[in-house]
């Protein structure tokens, strides 16, 4: 046993510190602070961004067909007592409105002029003067017939919907 040879002593030493001054490191380099064998990295902190002022909201711009629409009936209300009166209608007023287009050089398409008419055919006023035995009017305000009964009938149908859609919307809107 007295053979072997004498073990080597241990020594334990500390380790040394990574850290860098900070005057020698510059100042773009955190200094590295050690603790209990943790590193702490103090940063600095970056700048906030400076906040623009949020702009007024604009408002939404409407698609040209509405605006055309709009332009068409306001001339069109202008123009007609009867279309401006919601009285009935002739069936070819179609295509007198064309004709008034065409004369005083509107820009309005076939689709602007089937949009006016629903909106000026479903409006609640529209509906109560077209009742039996009322004068049809043309576009120049000239008396072309008589409502007959279908299309009396059709217009007192068509008014309880309108009128059963609006009670539905305003309750919806009041649930809110």
């Amino acid at each position: 046993m007295t053979d072997e040879a004498p073990r080597k002593k241990l020594t334990i030493t500390r380790k040394r510190t990574t850290a860098i001054p900070v005057s020698e490191a510059g100042e773009d380099v955190p200094a590295a602070i050690q603790r209990a064998k943790k590193r702490v990295i103090k940063l600095d902190k970056p700048k906030k961004k400076q906040s623009q002022p949020i702009p007024a909201r604009k408002k939404p711009k409407k698609p040209p067909s509405q605006i055309r629409a709009a332009d068409l009936n306001k001339a069109l209300s202008e123009y007609s007592k009867a279309w401006r009166g919601f009285r009935p209608l002739a069936s070819d007023i179609e295509r007198q409105i064309f004709q008034f287009i065409g004369a005083r050089h509107l820009s309005a398409s076939k689709r602007v002029v089937t949009a006016l008419l629903k909106k000026q055919r479903t409006a609640k006023n529209y509906l109560l003067n077209s009742e039996m035995d009322a004068p049809v009017f043309n576009l120049d305000d000239t008396q072309s017939g008589l409502v007959s009964w279908e299309r009396a009938n059709k217009a007192a149908r068509q008014l309880v919907k309108v009128e059963a859609q609006r009670q539905a919307d305003k309750r919806a809107k009041q649930r809110r």
